[in-house]
């Protein structure tokens, strides 16, 4: 596989590893990172009781597995660990290895947020065409809860934020980042003009 040299360079993330697996998908490769990061404030107290072990070692499996996913080996291999200890019942080593969780998910947030930061808007005189067309279609995947979502907004993200507004179209690509399908379903329901019955059923 060709590298894409302009493929965001992140520290802590493997670019070679997550082109690998995302190349043709950066929206969900984006998508997926904003998650990932979204679940830092859970390490918080992952570790208050025996009592929670089996909850706490399925968070972090599953924070292991994205971390994998997109790259972010040492990240990856901390979560792992610290479930491990976990999985063992030696819950010392595993209060006393959280901090290096912690820690490495903080270095990637600074790492990441330039990249996560929404694009400016750019200046135009006469607002873009709205994309009825693309829009049915991005409803139609917020309610089948489909990870193709994000790449479509991706495509139309110029004339949405064009007719949007940069207020709205922000809280919209939050929604979309974070893949709260039936938020952004609702919230793109309620801001574009003249909604169909048809675009108006939420998701299963």
């Amino acid at each position: 596989m060709n590298l894409d040299p302009d493929w965001p360079q992140i520290d802590g993330i493997d670019s070679a590893e997550a082109q690998l697996r995302y190349g043709r998908h950066p929206a969900l490769f984006r998508s997926t990172l904003a998650r990932l990061l979204e679940q830092a404030p859970s390490l918080n107290e992952p570790l208050e009781s025996p009592e929670r072990a089996a909850d706490s070692v399925h968070h972090l499996h599953r924070l292991s597995g994205t971390a994998a996913t997109l790259g972010a080996r040492g990240l990856h291999a901390q979560a792992k660990a610290l479930e491990l200890q976990l999985l063992a019942g030696d819950w010392p080593a595993a209060r006393a290895a959280l901090p290096t969780l912690q820690q490495g998910f903080a270095a990637l947030q600074r790492a990441s947020a330039a990249y996560l930061q929404p694009a400016a808007p750019t200046p135009s005189s006469d607002p873009l065409p709205w994309p009825a067309q693309q829009l049915s279609e991005l409803c139609e995947l917020l309610r089948q809860r489909k990870l193709r979502a994000s790449a479509l907004f991706e495509q139309i993200s110029p004339a949405l934020r064009s007719r949007l507004g940069e207020a709205d179209f922000a809280a919209l690509q939050a929604d979309l980042l974070a893949l709260r399908h039936a938020d952004a379903l609702a919230r793109l329901i309620r801001l574009q003009p003249g909604p169909s019955q048809e675009d108006q059923r939420e998701p299963h």
